[in-house]
């Protein structure tokens, strides 16, 4: 997380001449200047850098509300970065709600716009792992054998897009094009270990899904490859030759259930948990969306009202 020292800029400001405008900490010279009522529509030109160096000059309005957000959006798209930007003024993180004049900006001022990527968790039942979307370490700790220590794959941790897991294990998603796409981690039986033959055909991996005992990787090209404890999903062998053109994933603790784009389902895994359709197979015509419990799943279909898609 990024920390702003605030307490050592406020300190650096004269003591004398400083008040509050706007909750920025502005001199007496600067009052008449930010503090003017001006035009509703005015435009400003805010110069925008990035820690590295690299600088835009952006437009926005100054009295809009929310300003501060399209300044983000627009520094998002002038730098052809990734993520909303934080943007910092005289040592303040703004607040995206405010307009320029509110958060105490003028025209000709500059900012500092921070790049953080999304911050995120995934658990087992007796282990954590946090990462960063595009990360290269991931932060475990918990029980060994739930996956609560990753040194083993740590120097494979590249890029990583996303960590799901199992009861006991986790499954990392790198960048495509990675020597392995999937790093696994934790108990063998729960999908900690992945097969020789398995990570041959993990390639172009789109997502991770996961049971209470193992994984399915949706590939690009709609197929779909399964590991973990066959009881729990890890084993689509009596489904694998119909898992083509897979539009979506879904899973309870025990089974998996893919969309195809021709609006059918299939399901595998233990019964128990949703693991066989065959009862209503024949209503899953027309499927849009498909939704899980931990022992269901319920399906929405296409009835003819408008905008309802699947996404393909």
């Amino acid at each position: 997380m990024f920390h702003t020292p605030i307490g050592r800029v406020i300190h650096q400001l004269p003591a004398v001449g400083t008040f509050s405008c706007g909750f920025g900490l502005l001199t007496h010279v600067e009052r008449s200047r930010r503090c003017e009522v001006t035009d509703e529509n005015q435009d400003v030109q805010i110069h925008v850098t990035l820690p590295s160096g690299r600088s835009s000059t952006l437009s926005v309005s100054l009295n809009e509300l929310f300003a501060v957000q399209k300044l983000q959006a627009a520094a998002k798209e002038s730098f052809g970065i990734p993520y909303l930007p934080r943007i910092f003024f005289q040592g303040r993180m703004l607040d995206a709600r405010e307009s320029l004049q509110d958060s105490g900006l003028a025209d000709g001022d500059t900012v500092t716009a921070v790049v953080q990527a999304e911050k995120h968790m995934a658990t087992t039942e007796a282990a954590f792992a946090a990462w960063r979307t595009g990360g290269n370490q991931v932060v475990t700790w918990g029980l060994q054998a739930f996956g609560g220590d990753s040194s083993s794959v740590q120097d494979r941790l590249k890029s990583i897009q996303e960590i799901q897991a199992t009861r006991r294990a986790f499954a990392a998603r790198l960048a495509r094009g990675a020597p392995r796409e999937v790093v696994t981690w934790g108990d063998p039986a729960h999908g900690g270990d992945v097969s020789a033959e398995v990570q041959r055909r993990l390639k172009d991996v789109h997502s991770l899904h996961s049971t209470d005992g193992a994984f399915a990787a949706l590939l690009s090209d709609g197929s779909v490859v399964t590991w973990g404890d066959p009881c729990k999903g890890g084993d689509s062998g009596a489904v694998e030759d119909r898992l083509k053109k897979v539009c979506a994933l879904a899973s309870t603790g025990w089974a998996f259930a893919a969309l195809l784009s021709d609006g059918s389902v299939l399901t595998w895994g233990d019964p128990y948990f949703g693991g066989d359709c065959s009862e209503v197979q024949e209503k899953l015509k027309t499927v849009q969306e498909i939704h899980s419990s931990s022992y269901a799943f319920a399906a929405i279909l296409d009835d003819g009202s408008p905008g309802l898609e699947k996404h393909c």
